[in-house]
């Protein structure tokens, strides 16, 4: 599947590799596998992976087979394809990929409407449609990859749509405004199927307001289905509470960190009471409490503590530093690392001044990025940046000059925090 076109890797600029008639293609020639279950379809630009997180979980609670597919992954290519939490037989992926490689290496395939060979997350798309059906799945949690008018996944039916907040990202692909990129995550809103939206800018609002009227959809603003939300992070003790206009609430320890994951998980809330408004909250609570995600503020160790995050645009990093200060007061040591295609300078100008030593890594190898560009940005706002490209040599300098005091935040792209991981978990299987 890497041999082929890797649009995660080096996006298509022209917008040509971005299509549906390749996927339809792929999907009927496997008798369409991507009905065989009920879907929630989620798109925006943050929060994805954790509403998807917290509806998963929900749901496997309520004691039903749960899919989820979801990108990118941290350190295993089986994370992006899930059940009930954990990875599906290995038979089954391996099966199904022998399959597709039939069907790829058939020359009369190649012939077939649709255009060009397919691109490695088409493939990895319809493996997940292969996998969630021999696992008979009853319910999947459906994470669109970029944008969603385009994007492989959009072949579904689904039972709910989810649209998380809408900021300004890959504008080279899904335009240079709020209104043109929201306009791409609206178009997995299918007719009459109902929509839910965390708060949105007021233009991206808009745009959802009026393609669900052009579909016939109802759209329920998430603003205007509670009375209060509290959501409290602490690393010993993360709360979440909301208070819904129809008197019922939702009270959960969380080990989601993050103060903005309370909007994440009262999103999954209303979806899954939504559909299932009859479903005990005892339920969704420990669904909720029970919910865990890789690389979204998560704490490897202590002395000194290491946290990391995936955040990699504006909005993110401005959250995630609130998170940080709130559970560390003191300034800190960052392990910082970017892929191309972002706005490294925004990012820099939020980071760079409220840590004591930044250390540029090279986030991996699975994208391009370029480290001696993010230590100038860097280096130009906070005198005591280093470049250190090697992750092992960072992780080992930022231990140094923590002292076993400094808590180290690592962060910039989720290739970033997965180096570190890794690292950190070798170690800790080698002791």
């Amino acid at each position: 599947m890497e041999s082929f076109t890797n649009l995660e890797k080096a996006p298509d600029l022209t917008k040509r590799g971005y299509r549906l008639d390749r996927m339809k293609l792929l999907l009927h020639c496997f008798d369409n596998p991507e009905n065989s279950c009920r879907i929630i379809h989620i798109a925006g630009s943050k929060g994805k992976g954790s509403t998807a997180a917290f509806s998963a979980s929900i749901l496997q609670e309520a004691s039903y087979k749960t899919g989820v597919y979801s990108s990118p992954h941290i350190s295993d290519y089986r994370e992006r394809i899930t059940i009930n939490g954990e990875f599906a037989p290995e038979k089954i992926y391996i099966n199904n990929m022998q399959l597709i490689k039939e069907l790829i290496n058939d020359q009369k395939y190649l012939s077939l409407p649709g255009g060009n060979e397919p691109t490695t997350f088409e493939l990895l798309t319809l493996l997940a449609f292969l996998v969630f059906r021999d696992c008979r799945c009853d319910w999947v949690i459906l994470e669109t990859g970029l944008g969603g008018r385009l994007d492989a996944t959009n072949l579904v039916i689904p039972e709910l749509v989810l649209l998380t907040p809408i900021e300004l990202e890959h504008t080279e692909l899904l335009g240079s405004t709020i209104q043109e990129i929201a306009a791409e995550k609206a178009g997995i809103i299918k007719e009459g199927r109902p929509v839910i939206s965390s708060e949105q800018p007021k233009d991206a609002l808009k745009v959802f307001e009026e393609r669900s009227s052009e579909k016939h959809c109802h759209l329920a603003y998430l603003p205007d289905l509670y009375l209060d939300l509290q959501s409290v992070s602490s690393i010993s003790n993360s709360s979440f509470h909301i208070h819904w206009k129809d008197g019922k609430s939702n009270s959960s320890r969380l080990k989601l960190l993050g103060d903005f994951q309370g909007a994440n998980c009262s999103l999954a809330i209303a979806g899954i009471k939504h559909l299932f408004p009859r479903l005990d909250d005892e339920i969704i609570n420990r669904g909720i409490s029970r919910t865990i995600l890789p690389a979204r503020m998560e704490i490897l160790c202590d002395k000194p503590y290491i946290m990391i995050d995936g955040a990699h645009t504006k909005k993110s990093i401005e959250k995630l530093l609130e998170s940080y200060k709130s559970l560390f007061h003191n300034p800190g040591i960052l392990i910082f690392g970017s892929v191309w295609g972002k706005d490294a300078e925004a990012m820099a100008e939020i980071l760079a001044q409220h840590f004591t030593h930044i250390i540029i890594s090279r986030p991996g190898t699975f994208k391009k990025s370029d480290p001696r560009q993010l230590y100038d940005i860097f280096k130009s706002k906070n005198d005591n940046t280093l470049l250190i490209g090697d992750p092992v040599l960072a992780e080992k300098k930022a231990r140094e000059l923590s002292g076993d005091k400094l808590s180290i935040l690592v962060t910039g792209s989720f290739y970033m925090a997965a180096e570190i991981r890794n690292i950190i978990k070798n170690r800790e299987v080698e002791i």
